[in-house]
């Protein structure tokens, strides 16, 4: 398999679940703040500017909902907060924890996640936290783990050892080890997207 997303463009923000309204097949990218998530949704769609990478982590304050074609048929894929960083204030925390649950649970043409992992963190509650709850919702999971360039092959090896086991990883889980930097396992990624988007 060899497909490459084309006319990708943002359609627009959600803050209130009620207006996610559409038939296409979707997906989602998930992470905690400061994992590198725009970077390398930027990175895999071949476009600088399409996610936008704050100087703050968690900036991004909504569910960014994306469009692309692949072969002859469009599909989405929605850039999600990311976690880890307190909000300004409890009640757009709890806004957001309400809007991430009913967007997670209740979006019917979800037909994926993809949650990213930083390599170098190989204890990360949080990403447990996360992890626990998409499994509960039984959608596929795929992972892409970022910023391998940061770490040797043999730190790569033993980090990926440590994660596994306090993820308690199921092996059933296809995961890509990435990096936007230096431009590794962009196909491979675009490839387990698109069987993920095809098998149904």
């Amino acid at each position: 398999m060899f497909l490459i997303p084309k006319n990708v463009k943002f359609i627009k923000s959600i803050f209130t679940y009620s207006k996610v309204t559409t038939s296409k097949k979707q997906f989602c990218f998930l992470g905690r703040s400061n994992v590198g998530k725009s970077s390398l949704i930027n990175f895999l769609f071949n476009h600088k500017k399409l996610a936008y990478t704050g100087k703050k982590p968690g900036k991004t304050i909504a569910l960014n909902l994306f469009e692309f074609t692949l072969g002859n048929q469009n599909y989405q894929f929605v850039d999600t907060p990311g976690y880890g960083y307190h909000l300004n204030s409890k009640i757009e925390a709890k806004r957001f924890q309400n809007l991430m649950n009913d967007y997670l649970n209740k979006q019917a043409n979800l037909q994926f996640f993809i949650l990213l992992l930083d390599i170098r963190r190989t204890d990360s509650k949080n990403d447990k936290i996360m992890l626990d709850f998409l499994n509960k919702t039984q959608k596929p999971i795929l992972i892409f783990f970022t910023k391998i360039d940061k770490l040797s092959k043999t730190k790569i090896n033993l980090n990926l050892k440590l994660i596994k086991n306090f993820l308690n990883l199921d092996s059933k889980i296809e995961f890509v080890l990435t990096s936007s930097l230096k431009k590794i396992n962009r196909q491979v990624c675009l490839n387990l997207i698109a069987k993920n988007l095809l098998k149904n």
